[in-house]
């Protein structure tokens, strides 16, 4: 069980690491679908980066309850957290789409 611990640990530090940097570095623009003449560039950061950070904080906290529980228990969790994930991208996806469009004035 104590790789599976230090595997959601990378993962977590990794989204979190990431999810920073294109907050505060502002570099929304790496994200695939971006189109500069559709989205705000500054809004598209702040969504993906508050998520991204929030999808490795939930790996880290699962890293700290593997050590805690059976491997039953585990193997659910870590459907639970696939779900999450998935839902979080798509989510993102959504806010991006709708809450980072330029005015089309």
């Amino acid at each position: 069980m104590i790789e599976i611990f230090i595997l959601l640990t990378l993962v977590g530090l990794f989204f979190i690491s990431f999810g920073c940097v294109v907050y505060y570095f502002k570099a929304g623009d790496i994200i695939n679908f971006f189109n500069p003449k559709k989205h705000d560039k500054i809004k598209v950061s702040q969504i993906f980066g508050r998520n991204f950070t929030l999808i490795g904080l939930t790996h880290l906290l699962l890293a700290m309850v593997s050590l805690l529980v059976d491997e039953q228990t585990l193997n659910f969790l870590l459907k639970i957290l696939f779900l999450f994930v998935l839902i979080d991208v798509i989510a993102t996806v959504y806010q991006i789409l709708v809450y980072a469009r330029l005015d089309s004035d």
